[in-house]
């Protein structure tokens, strides 16, 4: 009988705090979005590609050192890379839907839009310039 009752009991009844939904949760600030996301996760992610590009993986894998292999890691660095600068320019626009700019605040949408784009840019050619140096080399 006891048992009964305390599982009759709602939530309103024991206290259980309610959930949000996860859709009520505001977004980053454009300045961390990007600081944080632009810059940071970006410049984490083309170092681990010059890491791809220099590391030698044919010798860990175990097969000939040939120039496919090459384009095959610069084909794999511009899909992993472009992927990374397409999610954080999705944000960086997300974030500039949902806030406000400040007055007199310098750092904008399209700038930061901007500057991700052309620092992917300039990485996307040298990565894949060093990848294929490095293969002939």
């Amino acid at each position: 009988m006891y048992l009964n009752r305390v599982y009759s009991k709602t939530a309103n009844e024991l206290n259980i705090p309610k959930l949000e939904p996860m859709s009520q949760n505001r977004p980053p600030s454009l300045h961390k979005a990007f600081w944080v996301y632009g810059i940071g996760y970006l410049s984490l992610l083309y170092m681990g590609a010059c890491l791809v590009v220099y590391a030698p993986l044919e010798l860990v894998l175990g097969i000939p050192k040939h120039l496919g292999f090459v384009y095959f890691k610069v084909a794999f660095i511009v899909a992993l890379c472009g992927y990374g600068t397409f999610k954080v320019v999705r944000l960086i626009v997300l974030v500039g839907q949902y806030t406000e700019p400040r007055k007199g605040d310098k750092l904008t949408v399209e700038f930061a839009v901007g500057f991700i784009v052309f620092a992917a840019i300039v990485l996307f050619v040298a990565t894949a310039a060093l990848a294929i140096s490095a293969g002939l080399g």
